[in-house]
């Protein structure tokens, strides 16, 4: 849960590998950016210390494809909604490969997500 202020004021249930960028970290609380742009505060026993690249769909939708290319088929699932998060599992020029927290892996284009990814 992230929350608009340390514990009082639940903001937003964030769901498995969600990627949250840290921005300062006290005792038990760390202040957080999340894909929709604003910061809240996260207890720090809640966050992942597992080094995952993880990303969330920044856009309203995004077509899921079998390969890297809009060229390609789409995925039997066909569209992701803004805010679902995946596992980075590769890489490869304009597009990654990831995994939802479902199990299914699929191509999506780096411009959809948050955050960037090299």
């Amino acid at each position: 849960m992230l929350y608009a202020d340390k514990g009082k004021t639940p903001a937003w249930p964030v769901g498995k590998n969600m990627p949250l960028k840290v921005l300062k970290t006290n005792q038990s609380w760390v202040y957080v950016k999340a894909v929709d742009g604003y910061s809240y505060w996260v207890k720090k026993n809640k966050l992942s210390n597992n080094n995952l690249k993880c990303v969330a769909v920044k856009v309203k939708k995004v077509n899921l494809r079998v390969g890297p290319s809009t060229k390609k088929a789409l995925h039997k699932f066909r569209i992701a909604d803004k805010y679902t998060s995946f596992k980075v599992i590769l890489s490869q020029k304009s597009w990654l490969f990831v995994e939802s927290h479902l199990g299914f892996k699929a191509w999506v284009s780096k411009a959809a997500v948050w955050p960037d990814i090299k």
